[in-house]
């Protein structure tokens, strides 16, 4: 069941980074997006260190300082998204590096592909070892979704497309099966009337639940290169409770009991006596 196709009036890009007071690999952060093949048209920076601005103006024209007096990721969040202006928003977390050709990656394959509102990549933690997919209930991606995967030299961009028309149970399914930190993704600007923005009532795993929000409705689609995670110290978007989807599994029994989704409620529920599970796939200590 394809999702709703997006208009696409332009490929400007909206870079969010989040600062903390021990952000020793901004300058390795930073130079990763200014060195990017499709430059970004702007930065917002989430921080409340004014002198944080000047030090970025030197080296990007149009820099943003999102002042953030709260300790709620999705609240930071959802106030740059209201700031920004890009056809696309890209996160990157102040301890993570991209490689040159990330945001290139990701326009193009949101611009081929209409139906796709969330863009991710590879990545590699330096931090913690990725674990392979492992299926869960005997549900795996290619159960749910028609995987179309396209090729161009190095590089390849697969599309995830539900077969079913149950895409609150596929998003879930999705979101299960594969690791999905904050800063591999580029989602769509014209998704998020659809969607809504960051739920500030989680207070683990909001990020994720996003990504479940953007699936109920839109396609998703993943690139070839690899995002370094944890340059320096251990990052918040690889951090152990960013993969805690309790919060999530909970959400999603109501949901399916409001909806009279009874599968959905039952797959949730599994989920709940199993939530170590997505921990390990995602975080496993090296």
């Amino acid at each position: 069941m394809q999702g709703v196709p997006l208009p696409v009036v332009s490929d400007s890009v909206s870079v969010v980074i989040a600062m903390d007071e021990e952000s020793g690999s901004f300058r390795t952060s930073l130079e990763s997006i200014l060195n990017q093949t499709h430059k970004a048209t702007e930065l917002l920076v989430i921080s409340d260190q004014s002198e944080v601005q000047p030090q970025l103006l030197k080296q990007h024209g149009n820099v943003k300082l999102i002042k953030s007096r709260s300790n709620n990721v999705a609240s930071a969040f959802n106030s740059a998204i209201g700031f920004s202006t890009g056809e696309y928003i890209a996160f990157i977390d102040v301890h993570d590096v991209w490689p040159a050709e990330k945001l290139s990656q990701q326009v193009e394959a949101l611009r081929s592909n209409p139906e796709v509102a969330l863009c991710y990549t590879e990545f590699e933690n330096v931090v913690a070892q990725e674990r392979s997919h492992e299926t869960f209930e005997n549900k795996s991606l290619e159960d749910f979704f028609d995987i179309k995967t396209s090729t161009l030299e190095n590089s390849y961009t697969s599309v995830f497309r539900s077969k079913i028309k149950d895409r609150d149970l596929a998003a879930l399914v999705f979101v299960e099966q594969e690791c999905i930190p904050i800063s591999t993704v580029m989602i769509s600007r014209k998704s998020l009337p659809y969607t809504g923005l960051f739920d500030p009532l989680l207070e683990h795993a909001a990020t994720c639940d996003m990504w479940i929000k953007i699936l109920r409705r839109f396609d998703a689609a993943k690139v070839s290169c690899s995002v370094v995670c944890s340059s320096e110290k251990a990052s918040p978007s690889l951090d152990e409770s960013s993969f805690d989807h309790t919060e999530i599994y909970s959400k999603y029994v109501q949901f399916g009991v409001a909806s009279d989704n009874r599968e959905l409620v039952a797959y949730a529920t599994k989920l709940l006596g199993k939530s170590s599970s997505h921990i390990e796939r995602c975080h496993q200590p090296s």
